[in-house]
């Protein structure tokens, strides 16, 4: 995405997305570029895969400390999420978004009318709005996950199975010694966590801005359908331009919906499994910590994660309540018995289409809603239940 051409919707995310290599940057030697691309926007995906490898063997080294045992787990489960996730943002169907966007804001908002540009500056609006918070919530746990994390190093006492080292937030096993590389330590606390951080805004910032630009594409054919048969200066032939324009429109959006589905249903699918996984981890370990300490670091994560799940599949809900309320306005809104025969067939037609929902997918779960979301709280009950029995065993 090149950062000359103008941008809106992406604005909030465009320092996230220069980071991760998906938005060029204004410079005239390719060369600087491509290196970027290669080298930058790839170590922190590297970096990340190293971090949850070191999670993963840490499990093993803090087997005796069922409490390190479940910290790790989960820590390595968020990993898991967000590098699958960065990788699959990283495809060609993820820039092929991403260009459909800018190609809309370059070249086919500035022909549209000033209440079409309304429509769409108010769902950007709503956009910043809502990745602000997304940022914030996230950028706000990860200072009181640091902060709690010190805080426990220097407050809880090192056991022979839980051995606590002072001023380090992971409590991880190193092939070196610690105390003589402490400063080491320290830098690659705070590389995890600045990592984790700008690939989680990365991700379900992208998707979330994703859903809410399909949100505005339905709201401006919604309004586009009330402007038919409504405006006495139009005549017959006219009416029927307006309405082959509204049927263009809900066949470009029915094309759009294809591409960002096929685009995001993997990263969906991923939230949904791994997520759910992830809070029932953290339910699972408030239900064995040990201190109000502990047990009010975990709350504020499973808070965090839950915002942040919430917000994902809200936004899906309102893409399919609004591509379910084309049809409404098609009968309710606009004045079809008026019209020609002609122009009555035509909207007949994009009734019986507009019935059939337009939604954000997951692979093997389906449409992506409230009710999914629901079903994903279950799922994590039954997470929990099982790891219960597996724990008191």
């Amino acid at each position: 995405m090149e950062e000359d051409q103008k941008i809106y919707h992406f604005k909030t995310l465009k320092y996230i997305l220069i980071l991760m290599g998906q938005w060029k940057f204004r410079n005239r030697s390719r060369f600087f570029i491509k290196l970027y691309e290669l080298i930058i926007s790839r170590l922190v995906v590297a970096y990340l895969i190293l971090s949850a490898h070191m999670f993963l063997i840490n499990v093993a080294f803090a087997w005796d400390c069922k409490a390190r045992v479940m910290e790790m787990l989960t820590a390595y489960m968020q990993n898991l999420n967000v590098i699958i996730v960065t990788l699959i943002m990283r495809s060609q169907r993820m820039r092929n978004v991403l260009r459909y966007v800018q190609h809309y804001e370059n070249i086919k908002l500035k022909d549209e009318n000033i209440a079409v540009r309304d429509i769409y500056m108010q769902y950007v609006s709503i956009n910043h709005k809502i990745c602000r918070l997304l940022i914030g919530v996230v950028v706000f746990t990860a200072l009181f996950y640091f902060a709690t994390g010190m805080r426990n190093s220097f407050l809880i006492s090192s056991t022979e199975e839980c051995p606590m080292m002072k001023g380090i937030m992971f409590q991880l096993w190193y092939p070196m010694d610690t105390k003589k590389y402490f400063y080491l330590v320290v830098l690659n606390d705070n590389l995890i966590i600045i990592n984790i951080v700008i690939t989680i805004i990365h991700a379900k910032g992208l998707i979330i801005a994703n859903m809410i630009f399909a949100i505005s594409q339905m709201k401006i054919l919604q309004y586009e359908l009330t402007l038919v048969g409504q405006i006495e200066q139009e005549t017959d032939e006219d009416v029927e331009l307006r309405v082959k324009k509204c049927i263009m429109i809900h066949q470009e959006i029915a094309r759009m919906m294809d591409l960002f589905v096929s685009a995001s249903k993997d990263i969906i699918l991923m939230q949904y499994f791994i997520t759910s996984s992830e809070l029932a981890l953290y339910l699972l370990q408030m239900m064995l910590a040990d201190s109000f300490a502990v047990f009010g670091r975990l709350l504020m994560n499973f808070i965090y994660l839950f915002v942040e799940v919430f917000l994902l599949f809200w936004c899906a809900n309102n893409v399919l309540v609004e591509s379910m309320a084309i049809s409404d306005v098609i009968y309710n809104e606009s004045n079809w018995i008026t019209l020609s025969n002609g122009a009555k067939k035509d909207m007949l037609m994009m009734l019986s289409r507009a019935q059939v929902p337009m939604a954000f997918k997951a692979t093997f779960v389906g449409n992506i809603s409230l009710e999914t979301f629901t079903k994903l709280l279950k799922l994590c009950y039954s997470v929990v239940a099982f790891l219960s029995n597996v724990v008191r065993e």
